[in-house]
């Protein structure tokens, strides 16, 4: 799935920014797994024991945050419609999110805890790169639990939109009344110097 938003269904349905916001953490998840995680393992030195199980055991958590993740992106079905999804739905969805926000966050203090012992340069480097990942992972799954917790409110909103007629037809009297308003103002000032400037040369 894409983590592209169809501009053209969520003029009909808020559904895809559920989906997408879960889909943009699966993403991220996907490259440290596949990408970061491995070139990590790849740059530690042969004595670095601790990184490496460091790394082999972010690479377990990571995984199963991208099990949760997927249970809840599952959950929304193909057509990302959140509308009908029922309370206990909603509920696992939410659980899903969590579990596998935690699960990032034990990967990202597990790599926070032996950083003195990482060397420098390119192994480093690449340590570096994973915890960024999961820093940005762990935002965007905080995204996603937050937009789960106010559907109601984006569902309301997004099938009552507020549009008050009577209050618009005053605004737009006032907006009426103001502009001419103005245009009979200036219109009075220059009369009155134009009768002022005829006035003063007809005197001479």
């Amino acid at each position: 799935m894409s983590s592209i938003i169809n501009r053209t269904v969520l003029k009909s349905t808020p559904g895809p920014i559920f989906s997408t916001s879960l889909q943009v953490a699966i993403n991220e998840l996907k490259n440290i797994a596949n990408i970061s995680i491995p070139r990590a393992l790849s740059s530690t030195t042969t004595n670095n024991s601790l990184a490496d199980s460091t790394l082999f055991k972010c690479l377990t958590w990571v995984q199963d945050s991208l099990s949760c993740l997927n249970k809840s992106l599952d959950t929304l079905g193909v057509d990302s419609n959140v509308g009908p999804l029922t309370y206990e739905e909603m509920y696992n969805m939410n659980a899903w999110t969590w579990a596998a926000r935690s699960n990032a966050v034990k990967c990202f203090l597990a790599l926070e805890e032996f950083d003195d012992v990482v060397e420098k340069g390119e192994e480093r480097r690449r340590v570096e790169e994973v915890k960024l990942g999961v820093e940005k992972a762990k935002k965007y799954m905080i995204n996603s639990i937050g937009l789960l917790q106010k559907r109601e409110t984006i569902l309301f909103d997004f099938y009552n939109p507020f549009y008050n007629e009577e209050y618009s037809d005053v605004n737009f009297f006032y907006y009426n009344f103001d502009y001419m308003f103005l245009v009979y103002l200036y219109s009075g000032l220059y009369l009155f110097l134009a009768l002022l400037f005829f006035l003063f040369w007809s005197t001479k």
